[in-house]
């Protein structure tokens, strides 16, 4: 495999987390033209050292884009050279994965990849995008249910997954150039077949039935990824409603009722319609008084920056999760004095 540096062979996959993008990636992986390998996050620290604003690595970032920036301007034209150089770099790579694999296509699936879709379109113009949409209130729950429960604080880490996902994707559909091909999950695991079918077409590739039993296709465990795709052998559409059961729980309720207000008219962008939503988070509404001991949303994302509040919340949370009534107390004098709670 060659590859230009336009990006002609290569296909990216994008999403919130926690959307259905492993389930999509092992499907394609099964065709014989085209090898993945995980999530790779190869062009992401890369493309993001551009970024003016960012939340902080463990190094100071700021810093790093200033000097990036000041050695960038010696050169003529600096920021398009240095995609330049960097997607010639990472295109190496992704041809001497496919190479060894025989595949023609190499797919990178990593859904923070929605931090820098228009840097990687412009690095890559040939390139084929895919971006996987899921109802974001059932992307919320699967984050909440399988990074954050019981500690709802937690939920912070998850921010911009959170709140930024759902508008920059949409960006990237709306972004003009070559169209990125739009798969709704939903629709995906209702009718894999058809879905499919749409999807090689985009990527220029014959439908290959058995890749749809995507279990048979001898395919590596992946580092990265959602696990639960191993315990099957086709897709299903047992996940879908599952965020409808658990409107009943008072907590993701209020979480689901604030993600929906935030989010407003980007429901109906993204093909799901806010009246349907609000119809449905009225009927299924707590009493107050399961409320009342609720964490709202601005609170378990930490939303409202510098805080000492939030910041004390935060801890507070933590330590009545972990601790139990002791640590509800020492949580407490925390917030009070605006130190961290003993940890013995």
């Amino acid at each position: 495999m060659s590859d230009d540096g336009a990006g002609t062979r290569l296909v990216f996959l994008v999403s919130q987390p926690r959307a259905g993008s492993t389930l999509v990636e092992r499907v394609l992986a099964g065709h014989p033209e085209i090898h993945a390998a995980g999530e790779t996050w190869l062009m992401l620290p890369g493309l993001y050292a551009l970024r003016e604003q960012d939340r902080g690595e463990s190094y100071d970032t700021a810093l790093a884009r200033r000097a990036i920036g000041a050695f960038l301007a010696t050169l003529e034209d600096g920021p398009a050279s240095y995609r330049s150089s960097l997607g010639r770099h990472a295109g190496d790579l992704y041809a001497q994965a496919a190479r060894a694999a025989g595949k023609r296509l190499f797919l990178d699936k990593t859904p923070r990849y929605y931090l820098v879709l228009p840097e990687l379109r412009a690095t890559y113009p040939a390139a084929r995008f895919v971006i996987l949409v899921r109802h974001p209130l059932a992307v919320l729950h699967s984050i909440l249910d399988t990074w954050v429960r019981p500690d709802w604080l937690a939920a912070s880490a998850f921010a911009r997954d959170i709140v930024d996902a759902p508008a920059l994707l949409l960006e990237g559909i709306a972004e003009p150039g070559p169209a990125a091909h739009v798969v709704r999950y939903e629709s995906f695991v209702a009718d894999p077949e058809a879905e499919t079918r749409r999807l090689c077409g985009h990527l220029g590739v014959a439908f290959h039935p058995p890749m749809l039993r995507y279990a048979e296709s001898g395919l590596p465990v992946w580092e990265l990824g959602d696990r639960k795709v191993y315990d099957r052998t086709a897709p299903v559409t047992t996940s879908v409603e599952r965020w409808k059961a658990a409107l009943a729980e008072p907590q993701f309720w209020r979480l689901a009722r604030d993600y929906a207000a935030l989010l407003g008219p980007r429901l109906d962008s993204l093909g799901y319609p806010a009246r349907e939503v609000d119809a449905l988070l009225a009927a299924s509404r707590p009493a107050a008084w399961r409320l009342a001991g609720t964490f709202s949303l601005d609170e378990v994302l930490a939303t409202r920056k510098g805080s000492r509040i939030g910041a004390s919340l935060e801890r507070f949370g933590r330590a009545w999760s972990r601790r139990g009534l002791r640590g509800a107390v020492l949580g407490g004098l925390a917030w009070i004095r605006g130190v961290e709670p003993p940890r013995d």
